[in-house]
C-alpha cells in the first residue's frame, strides 16, 4: 500500500512540470509564484510567506537606505530598491535550473538566504564583467568607429561604475 500511494505521488510531480515558457526571466521570483500556486505546487499561504519575507527584505533595505534616520521613501525609491531585491532573488533562483527545483528551494528555506545567494550571484558576475572589459579594453581594435569607440571609452565604464 505504501510503495503504491509513493508511486501515485510521484505521477502527480511528474503531471505536474512547470513549462518554462510560463515563466518571465524577467521577472522570475514572481511568475514562478503565481505558476506555482496555479499549478497547485505551492499553497496561498507558502506564497503569502514568500511575500512577508520579501517585505521584511525589503523593511531592512529601506533602514540602510535611510541610514535608519526615517522608514518614509518615495514610492519610486521603494519601487527601485524591490526591484533590485526581486533581481538578487531571480538570479539565485534562475540558477537552480529547473523550476520545480526552485519551488522546492523557495519552499525549505527563507527568502533572506535567497536574497543573499543572489546578491553574491550578482556581485560575481559583476567582477566577472570587469574583468572581461579589462580585457576588451587591452586588446581594443584601432579603428575610426565613434560608437565603438565611445562604447568602450565611455559607456561601458560609466555602466560599470554606476
Amino acid at each position: 500500500m505504501g510503495l503504491e500511494k509513493q508511486h501515485n505521488d510521484l505521477l502527480l510531480v511528474k503531471q505536474k512540470k512547470i513549462n518554462n515558457i510560463q515563466l518571465l526571466r524577467n521577472q522570475y521570483t514572481i511568475s514562478l509564484l503565481n505558476v506555482g500556486l496555479r499549478e497547485g505546487l505551492l499553497n496561498s499561504q507558502e506564497v503569502y510567506e514568500v511575500q512577508i519575507q520579501l517585505m521584511q527584505i525589503l523593511k531592512e533595505s529601506i533602514r540602510r537606505y535611510t541610514r535608519e534616520e526615517s522608514s518614509s521613501i518615495s514610492s519610486d525609491v521603494a519601487e527601485e530598491i524591490l526591484t533590485s531585491i526581486l533581481y538578487a532573488v531571480d538570479a539565485f533562483l534562475f540558477q537552480l535550473g529547473d523550476p520545480e527545483n526552485a519551488i522546492n528551494f523557495v519552499k525549505k528555506n527563507n527568502m533572506e538566504i535567497t536574497y543573499e545567494q543572489g546578491v553574491k550571484i550578482v556581485k560575481d558576475c559583476l567582477e566577472e564583467t570587469r574583468a572581461l572589459f579589462k580585457e576588451i579594453r587591452n586588446n581594443k581594435l584601432d579603428v575610426a568607429v565613434d560608437s565603438y569607440n565611445i562604447t568602450i571609452d565611455e559607456s561601458i565604464p560609466l555602466f560599470l561604475k554606476k
